[in-house]
């Protein structure tokens, strides 16, 4: 039985953190971000490279974030954030039930994680024990990839 709340170690400030924190938040949903793009290669196979390739980015970045390694390019995600963006509910209720809906509704659900995503990333920028890290440089992947995202559902 558990008596104490338990603590991980953090690997960017080297300290034991709570599963409270922002930081662990961040990162949880960093991977289910990730894990929602591993899906969408199943269904939106027109995609298949570029969310094989946007699961890279955001491992490089965390690499950036966590052992300070180079700030991915991400070129790609710049590259494919074309058009405008208007978001509707009807959408996705007019939308048959197919391949399609599936790929719409993951890709909707995911920009809000995404969008989620930032505001943990802000808080995290705001401490100074992270603030080095969490920094704007890698924020506007974060930022660029949800315009994409949503671009995308459309």
């Amino acid at each position: 039985m558990i008596k104490d709340f338990p603590k991980f170690d953090c690997l960017i400030t080297g300290e034991k953190e709570g599963y409270d924190s922002e930081i662990e938040v961040y990162f949880a949903k960093e991977l289910q971000i990730a894990s929602i793009f591993s899906i969408l290669q199943n269904y939106d196979t027109e995609w298949k490279e570029n969310y094989s390739k946007i699961i890279e980015i955001l491992d490089k970045m965390d690499n950036y974030i966590v052992n300070g390694k180079d700030l991915p390019d991400y070129t790609l995600i710049k590259d494919l954030d074309k058009g405008d963006f208007t978001y509707s509910y009807s959408q996705l209720q007019s939308i048959q039930f197919s391949e399609k809906k599936i790929s719409v509704s993951l890709l909707y659900y995911v920009a809000g994680l995404i969008q989620e995503n930032l505001y943990w990333y802000s808080i995290l920028a705001k401490k100074d024990k992270y603030s080095k890290n969490f920094n704007l440089d890698a924020f506007e992947i974060l930022y660029t990839l949800m315009s994409v995202v949503k671009k995308k559902s459309l």
